[in-house]
């Protein structure tokens, strides 16, 4: 009786698949990986489109961030600076390391939020950073407690600072949030709080600079009241020697030169 030889079922038919030779290992793993992608590629876009329609909608449904900026004139403690204090200036990091963390500090957010603490401001503020509103509200006030400490934590963290060009004396200011309206009355009120904390801290050094040069004016005056008196008592001393040799100690002008000295 003669059998037949079976194909073990694990193998492919003859003829289903054939594939040249490869000529090394790597062209074999190259054809193998295009072969499997052509019988995949009804799944491949398949898993491109959806990929596409989940990124469309995602954008669809997040609020759009609105981004507005501002460029500020850092001014020179001099009124006429020349060409070499200017680029001193312009490449001095303290001073603008300074300059930036006083722009990203919490002062001039909560400055600047009470420039905007006005009621027909409160919904636009809340709806740029997307707070809710509080419940817990007192009438008397604008924000609560917890809705202030999130504004000014969100304008803290939406302010962004930076130098466009260090050969220039000017910095730029960015703001972003999700209403366009309210954000350019923020940017302006950063800007404004900004301009004023400067003036502020200019003004209380001209006020310790003007105290200390009034200080020292008084210890020189009472030095020189201190010396003119001196310079008095001299000028007797010498008028009673002259008296002495000329008069005696007896002589009227010599005593009352003597009283007047002690």
């Amino acid at each position: 009786m003669e059998t037949a030889r079976k194909q073990p079922p694990y193998s492919p038919p003859k003829g289903a698949f054939q594939s040249p030779v490869p000529d090394s290992p790597e062209a074999g793993g190259v054809f193998l990986y295009l072969h499997i992608l052509r019988n995949r590629k009804g799944l491949i876009a398949a898993s491109f489109f959806l990929s596409l329609l989940f990124a469309f909608f995602v954008n669809w449904t997040q609020n759009p961030v609105y981004r507005t900026s501002t460029e500020l004139i850092l001014q020179s403690r001099s009124k006429t600076p020349s060409l070499g204090q200017a680029t001193v200036f312009s490449q001095d990091a303290t001073l603008l390391a300074t300059q930036f963390r006083l722009i990203k500090g919490p002062r001039l957010a909560e400055q600047a939020l009470k420039k905007l603490e006005k009621p027909e401001n409160r919904e636009g503020l809340l709806r740029l950073f997307a707070i809710r509103s509080s419940r817990k509200r007192k009438e008397v006030g604008v924000f609560s407690e917890r809705e202030r400490g999130a504004l000014i934590g969100a304008i803290q963290g939406s302010v962004s600072v930076w130098q466009p060009d260090r050969a220039v004396r000017i910095i730029k200011i960015a703001v972003e949030g999700y209403d366009p309206q309210t954000l350019v009355r923020l940017a302006d009120a950063v800007s404004e709080s900004y301009i004023e904390i400067n003036f502020s801290a200019y003004l209380d050094s001209f006020r310790q600079s003007f105290g200390m040069i009034s200080k020292t004016l008084a210890e020189i005056r009472e030095k020189i009241k201190t010396g003119e008196v001196a310079s008095q008592k001299i000028n007797s001393e010498i008028q009673l020697l002259e008296a002495l040799k000329i008069y005696g100690e007896r002589h009227p002008l010599v005593i009352k030169l003597r009283s007047d000295i002690s």
